[in-house]
Parts: C-alpha cells; structure tokens; sequence
C-alpha cells in the first residue's frame, strides 16, 4: 500500500474499500441511463450547445460516467484528466489553477489569476483561493485550454475550467445515494455520503431536484516530533500521524426547473459548501522523510460559501435569450504554523540585526504563526443572444460583476507583549499599552473591490460543408479599488496604499475550421485574453529604531 504526496490512496491488497450505490426512480430510468452512455458527448464551451468534436478549439469534457466511474471528487482528481491543466495547492479551497503553465507565481493574494473558474454560469475564480466544489451530482466537467478571453473575460487568459451541475429533470422521480468507506496504510479513514432526490412536481412543468452530502478525507501526513530551530522545545504537545486529517465537507444544493410556456424555461438555485480540515498539505521530504512534517502549532482551516443563481432562457423567435444572475458570498479562516520561518526570517534578522540584541524577542519564541480571515462577495449579471441558421449563426450579450474581497492576515506568537522587543522597544518608543497587540507583530489589511463592465459576441460563417469561419471580440472595462494597509505593533503603520485603475481594452478572435468528414477536422485559432490590471503591491521591510 503505498500513497503519493497529493493523498491518493493506491490500490493493493491492504487497502480496504466498501462502496455502496443505490438507485430508485421510475421504470424507465434503466433505460434513459443506458441511452445516455451511448450519446455523443455535448458541451456548452461556446455558449450554446453543440457536439464537443464540432468545436473547433482545444477542448476537454469529462462525463457524469466517468466523474463517477474514476471517482472524481475534487481539483486534485480531475486534473490528471486534462493535459493542459495543472494547479498548486496548499489545503483544499487554496490553490492556483494553471492551465498551458502560464502563471505569474504559484502563491499569490495580490495578483489575479490566468486561468478562471465557472460553477454553472458563475466565475469563482479568486487569487490563491479558487473555491473547490465537490463532485457530486455533476453533469459534466469542460476544460477550455486559452486564450478565453472573448467569451469568458477576466481571468480566462491561459484557459477557463467549467464545472456544470445536473438541473432537475422534468419527467421522473429520482433517488439516488452513494456510499463510499476507504482505508489505506498510509491514510486516515475516509468516507463519503451522498443523497440526490429528484420530484417532478407537475408534469413537464415544474421539477426540483435536491442534493445533500457529507464526506471525510482522510489524513496522510505525519507530524513527526522534533525540536525548535534553537533546541529550546519540541512539538510533542501536538505531534500526531496524519495532521493533516479530519478534512470534512457538509454541503448540497436545490434546484428548481420551471417551463411557464414553450418558450420559457427558469432555472434556480441555491449551492452550500462548508469544509473543516486541520493541518496542511505542505511535507519536508528532504529533512523529514515522505509525508512527514514538523509543526509546532495546531493548524486549521474553514472554508463555507453559498452561491445562489437565477437563469432564465426564452426563443424570442428572432433569437435566443439567457439571462444569468448569480451570487456568491465566502468566508475563509485559517491559521498556519510558522515557527521555523519566522523565528530565523523575521525574529532574527529583523528584530536582532537592525534593533539591536536587547530588541530581541528571546530565545525560541513559542506559538509562532499566520492567521488570515477573509470576506468575499460576488454578484455577477449575463445577458445574451444567440442565433443559429444554416449560413450565418451570432452572439452577443454583456456583462457586469460587482466583486468585493476582504482580509486581515496577521503574523503572531504567543506572550508577545512579555518579550524584550515589546518591553524594550514598542512600549519605550511607541508607548504601547498592554493589551493593544493582540499578540500580532506583524499584520496586513487588505480590501479590494473590483466593478467589470463587458460586451461580446462571435460571428460564424458556413461556407460549405466543409469550410466555416468564426470571428469574435470582447470590449470590457474593469475598475480596481483597493486599500493595501500593513502595520505593526503600537499601530506603527510601514504602508498605507489606495491605488484606483481603470483598465479597458479589446480581445479578439479569429478561427477557419475545415471539416473532412463527421470524424476528423482541421482548424487555425487566433484567440486573446486578459487579467484585469492593478497595481501590485510590493511589501516594504520593518521599522527601523529611532
């Protein structure tokens, strides 16, 4: 039995997996699912719906069989499915998505992402915190290598990851439960509960569908007992096999599907994710051994979020509508240990270097770490239209989003204001009282909100059977605000920064296809995409004495 650094348990005769899945709906369920294995496989990259070997762009689309067949629950899953796609991550729900190895840097919160993220219809994608929707219930995955500029907008410059959920369906009662229990030698044990339910409530018309899960991954990685960077003390307060146990998730999601006429269809929704996990996914191979870590400081992390979505799509006659409303709201909290870093980065070279050894916090501060608490909200609105004809086929729609992002992270050790560099430097010099550090020596506020203003569209040509054109372009406009705050002890404030851009541009695109027959195909893509601009915030070093 052995695991690898990510946590995926590899299969051999030690490993003990029980799997149970129930299904219960009408008499002809059997039959729609064996029709629906059998059907070309469908994708909506483009903003309407065509056959995935039609499209003429590099494209990925991974089916509800094979999501559920391979197990797929997360990022760290799934992205051994796309070539192109890769990502970093630190816990789940903290990770940077990557698509073609286009990155500016693999942890940043001040920089925007090259690649975006869409749940439905809604961009989540956030710098170093891109939300990870569990797997469960889902109709489809596509994977957009980029640009996706013209289509997608922000963010979609290396490419755009869409995860796309199954909506209720109208004509029969469904009820289906999965249950999975899995045990490794190298991991914790695991378990993962799901439950969808699927009601017509009037024929044809009026359907909800509900789903509800909970799930545990299981822990992989020691936190083996070792001692401070100065031999003062060890960790055997909280050293432990697989530290970085206990990830739970709760969530679900409801659905309701409503045809008010043959030519309405409205879609609504509301999606809820919690996730409580201790320790990290961080291992010292090379000091520690494979899978194992040193930590002073227990870790954790909670990350809950909602999104709630309203889609309305109408055949005006001379086109299609869809509207797309979307809301999104996140909290995330965690707190990381940071001992060794901190106490020969920050402690030493700062507070010994340039304050003097009387300054000094002492030998081998104890309960060094980050915490950060960070706000999100979102709310993103679509408009579109669309036409497909036998010659000519267009789309055009705009767009605007409203994103609000607040954090404070915070460096801090235990007992702070009992160390010479409070009692001899903060308090003489900056007359700091007791009380008013909160134990941070170190903290960061940072409030970013950002309004995107958008208009698309795409244009193809049929030529003949074989020859097709497709021209497309994306005019936007996005404003940031942001208020980059960093201070120390006694409030002695290093930055105090609120630099508004405005960044406005055009992408283009430009595709020839050439088909041979229904199988095969030839085509040329010129695409652009963007990250919305902004300044970048450079940290600046510690205050000196005076």
């Amino acid at each position: 039995m052995s695991s690898d650094k990510s946590g995926r348990i590899h299969a051999s005769g030690r490993q003990l997996t029980i799997a149970i899945a129930t299904v219960l709906a009408s008499g002809q369920a059997t039959e729609v699912r064996a029709q629906t294995a059998l059907e070309e496989v469908r994708v909506t990259a483009r903003k309407r719906e065509e056959k995935l070997q039609d499209v003429p762009e590099s494209i990925q689309a991974i089916s509800q069989s094979t999501i559920e067949r391979a197990g797929l629950q997360e990022l760290e899953d799934y992205s051994r499915f796309v070539p192109s796609m890769s990502y970093t991550a630190q816990a789940p729900g903290a990770n940077k998505l990557i698509f073609r190895g286009v990155a500016d840097t693999d942890r940043s919160f001040y920089s925007d992402t090259s690649a975006a993220i869409y749940l439905d219809e809604q961009p989540l994608t956030q710098p170093t915190q891109t939300p990870e929707p569990r797997l469960v219930d889902i109709e489809r995955i596509e994977a957009l290598s980029g640009p996706q500029g013209t289509l997608y907008g922000g963010s979609a410059q290396s490419g755009t990851l869409r995860i796309i959920t199954n909506k209720p369906d109208l004509t029969q009662l469904q009820i289906i439960t999965d249950s999975t229990i899995k045990q490794g030698s190298d991991s914790d044990l695991s378990h993962d509960f799901s439950a969808v339910v699927n009601v017509p409530l009037i024929a044809d018309e009026l359907a909800i569908r509900l789903v509800g899960f909970s799930a545990k991954d299981g822990g992989f990685i020691d936190n083996v007992l070792g001692d401070s960077p100065g031999g003062t003390f060890d960790n055997s307060g909280v050293a432990a096999k697989d530290q970085n146990g206990e990830g739970e998730y709760l969530g679900g999601r409801a659905t309701m599907r409503w045809l008010p006429s043959d030519d309405w269809t409205v879609t609504a929704g509301v999606v809820f994710q919690d996730f409580e996990g201790s320790g990290n996914q961080d291992h010292e191979p090379g000091n520690v051994g494979t899978l194992n870590n040193v930590r002073f400081l227990n870790e954790k992390r909670e990350d809950t979020w909602t999104q709630v979505g309203l889609t309305l799509e109408a055949d005006l006659g001379f086109a299609d509508l869809v509207s797309a409303t979307t809301y999104f709201t996140r909290d995330v909290s965690y707190q990381l240990d940071n001992t060794v870093y901190l106490t020969y980065l920050h402690l030493r070279n700062i507070y010994v270097n340039y304050a003097a050894t009387n300054y000094a916090f002492g030998p081998d501060p104890v309960g060094l770490g980050w915490w950060q608490d960070q706000k999100t909200e979102r709310f993103s609105q679509e408009f579109r239209l669309s036409k497909e004809g036998p010659k000519w086929s267009w789309l055009a729609g705009v767009f605007f989003e409203s994103f609000d992002d607040n954090w404070e992270f915070r460096s801090r050790m235990d007992d702070f204001e009992s160390t010479n560099a409070w009692l001899d430097y903060w308090q003489p010099y900056y007359d700091a009282q007791p009380g008013a550090s909160e134990n941070t020596f170190y903290r960061i506020n940072n409030h970013t909100q950002i309004e995107q203003y958008a208009a698309f569209g795409e244009l193809t040509y049929q030529l003949d059977d074989q020859w097709s054109f497709i021209v497309g372009g994306r005019w936007f406009s996005a404003e940031r605000d942001r208020h980059f705050r960093l201070s120390q002890p006694a409030d002695v404030v290093l930055q105090d920064e609120n630099p508004v851009k405005t960044t406005d541009d055009f992408a283009k695109k430009a595709s020839v296809r050439y088909r041979f027959d229904d199988q095969r195909m030839m085509y040329a893509l010129y695409s652009e995409g963007y990250r919305n601009g902004g300044e970048n915030i450079v940290r600046q070093g510690a205050v000196l004495p005076r």
